[in-house]
């Protein structure tokens, strides 16, 4: 939000000359904004962070609701529970039924019973059968995990890397864009540095071309002379238009790589090329710890060790504890239901793996295996990484050390055209050696632009190998 605030806030100055000034922090916060790399990277982190918490509720108990309905003819009739139950007790219900149908076929029994009320071939003849029918169930089920094999645990540690990674990832990526974007600013002053150079350059020879022509006017000078002094002109005004194409250029790399339009007329800046004087170094150390590059081999190893660990659960013990508490309704006995209550039921569940022919022995060590060559690759990376970080190290030694010397040089240069021109104006110095020191100043200007810049990346470049930037 703060970044699109002051996006917003330099929306009006767009149409106008220029925008700005703009600081090394400031264009880094605006190219943060408008790289979809970093905004990408940033969306596949809160994605990670989803991932934890679905993985976190596996230690949970989940809850389902279970519900069906079904119809069946079957039917069973009195004649066949002879089948279910013992010989005796089927010999009782056949005497007993029959001396039943006897005494409901006397008289003096029909005249009780139907003085009580009771129609006995009514009772004997009614429908003793059972019967499914239609049926319907409604069920709240749980189940909660009690050992896994370590599954749930080391999915949940899986989960937890894989959201680390791609918080590491979004630094990376974030890294990524901070160097396009620091090299397309320092790049950007450079420009304008050397455009300075070329115009100074220019005015210089220009007035010098001046003086000539009065010179050449008055018979104190060759045509030849006048000749050298247009060349060195129109050496000039080429320089000239290279440095502003290439500030032109310049300025359009940085307004894409900070979200602004590449047509953007002018654009301000507020920071200095020379180099800070507490941009220091430490040389005693090769730490590469903070590379996020090595934090994803280092973290890559650690997602082998429990993968390894997800596939040995599935070759160990597993216990879980089952409830439900339901609804039933159907089935009927002489046209009665026979269940319609709710019912609660518990248990646990065991599932012991006993022999699978060697298959979990093997897929352990196959996972071993990656576990021991993501490591290999994380040492064997991690020293190039080293050797990375003090080649820049070096680099960035050695371009202190050019700015140093190239701002010797320029002194030099300028004593030296100094003293040409005093001895060109008392005429013991040919037009050639004075045309010659002002070539020198002109390259030792640019070389030591050249310089300040390339300091300014190679500490760039040295913070992202030392994994600080």
């Amino acid at each position: 939000m703060v970044i699109s605030a002051f996006l917003l806030a330099l929306s009006p100055l767009r149409g106008q000359e220029a925008i700005g000034p703009l600081s090394l922090e400031d264009c880094r916060r605006m190219a943060l904004e408008a790289n979809s790399d970093f905004r990408n990277a940033e969306l596949d982190s809160l994605t990670a962070a989803d991932n934890v918490l679905a993985y976190k509720a596996n230690y949970l108990p989940k809850f389902s609701l279970v519900g069906g309905w079904g119809w069946s003819d079957y039917k069973l009739e009195p004649s066949s529970l002879k089948s279910y139950v013992p010989a005796e007790i089927s010999s009782l219900w056949s005497t007993l039924t029959g001396a039943a149908t006897s005494l409901a076929s006397s008289d003096a029994v029909s005249s009780l019973m139907a003085g009580l009320g009771i129609d006995m071939n009514s009772l004997l003849s009614r429908d003793y059968s059972f019967r499914v029918g239609s049926v319907y169930n409604a069920t709240l089920m749980a189940m909660q995990p009690i050992y896994m094999g370590g599954k749930v645990t080391a999915a949940y540690k899986m989960a937890l890397l894989g959201q680390e990674m791609y918080s590491t990832s979004m630094t990376r990526s974030k890294n990524e864009a901070l160097t396009e974007v620091d090299e397309a600013y320092w790049t950007y002053l450079k420009t304008i540095e050397l455009q300075d150079v070329a115009d100074s350059y220019l005015e210089t020879v220009e007035e010098f071309n001046r003086q000539m022509e009065v010179a050449y006017r008055n018979g104190m000078r060759t045509e030849a002379d006048k000749m050298k002094v247009n060349l060195k002109v129109s050496e000039a005004k080429l320089q000239k238009r290279k440095a502003e194409n290439g500030l032109r250029l310049a300025r359009m790399n940085l307004c894409k790589r900070i979200g602004l339009p590449m047509d953007t007329p002018s654009l301000d800046v507020s920071s200095s090329l020379m180099p800070d004087d507490n941009a220091l170094v430490n040389y005693d150390t090769l730490d590469i710890s903070s590379r996020p590059e090595y934090d994803l081999l280092d973290k890559q190893v650690q997602l082998k060790e429990q993968q390894k660990k997800l596939i040995q659960a599935d070759f160990l013990p597993q216990i879980a504890g089952i409830a439900s508490y339901g609804y039933t309704h159907g089935m009927k006995f002489m046209d009665k239901n026979v269940i319609d209550r709710f019912v609660f039921m518990g248990g646990v569940t065991v599932k012991v793996p006993l022999f699978h022919w060697g298959e979990g022995a093997r897929k352990v060590s196959a996972a071993q295996r990656e576990v021991d060559k993501a490591r290999n690759t994380r040492d064997n990376l991690g020293e190039m990484m080293r050797l990375e970080l003090l080649k820049a190290r070096n680099e960035y030694d050695e371009a202190l050390l050019q700015v140093e010397l190239m701002q010797e040089s320029i002194a030099e240069a300028d004593e030296n055209l100094r003293v040409s021109r005093v001895r060109f104006d008392a005429g013991s110095e040919t037009l050639g050696d004075y045309l010659e020191a002002q070539t020198v100043r002109q390259k030792a200007a640019t070389d030591l632009v050249e310089a300040k810049a390339n300091c300014r990346l190679a500490y760039t470049k040295y913070l992202k190998a030392a994994g600080k930037l």
